[in-house]
């Protein structure tokens, strides 16, 4: 059957976000490889795999309002916390660090809730990564930043590991970003600037 993909309600919900809000793929140049453009991975809703919108599609939409972002500087030590980006709260659930006038660092917190209710333990944590709106192309422009320290090609899907947990921390753009504390309540993040 043509489109066999339509069997299931995903598909319909993820192609009515391109008509109905403009958002496009995040999976990047779709070759499910760490070496290449690998995008969010299958993280999203805007992605094979499924789940929720990213934090930053939530706020783009109006979902999450201003007053639920914590926008941070890139060259100042912070620490904040946020909760979980699925979890119906008015709590703060986005950091977002501007790095330029079309860049910056995303950070949110994912735990098994809303769309995210099959996200195994392995994979809560805290999802960072940039978005660059100078970057054109099909499924381009937002790109995680990979923890270091374990194979983010792992199971259940790719990029699955790319959440950071208590104790680890990514550097991106002159930034580090550390895990102080995490639980059901999301996480507690440092940023800070790196030497």
């Amino acid at each position: 059957m043509k489109f066999s993909n339509f069997l299931q309600p995903f598909w319909w919900a993820h192609e009515l976000y391109h008509v109905g809000l403009g958002l496009d793929d995040h999976y990047g140049d779709g070759k499910n490889d760490v070496n290449s453009e690998y995008g969010l991975g299958w993280w999203t809703m805007m992605t094979p795999n499924g789940g929720d919108l990213s934090a930053w599609e939530k706020w783009m939409a109006g979902f999450i309002t201003d007053s639920q972002v914590h926008c941070l500087s890139a060259t100042a030590a912070n620490t904040r916390w946020i909760t979980p980006s699925s979890v119906k709260t008015k709590e703060k659930k986005l950091i977002v660090i501007p790095l330029s006038q079309t860049k910056g660092i995303i950070i949110e917190s994912i735990r098994p809730a809303g769309l995210y209710y099959k996200i195994p333990k392995e994979s809560n944590g805290v999802l960072v990564y940039v978005a660059d709106l100078e970057i054109f192309g099909h499924g381009l422009g937002l790109k995680l930043v990979l923890p270091t320290n374990r194979n983010p090609n792992l199971p259940p899907f790719f990029l699955s590991q790319a959440t950071l947990r208590q104790g680890e921390s990514v550097i991106t753009n002159g930034v580090k970003i550390s895990i102080l504390e995490s639980g059901n309540f999301g996480d507690v993040i440092k940023v800070e600037k790196t030497p």
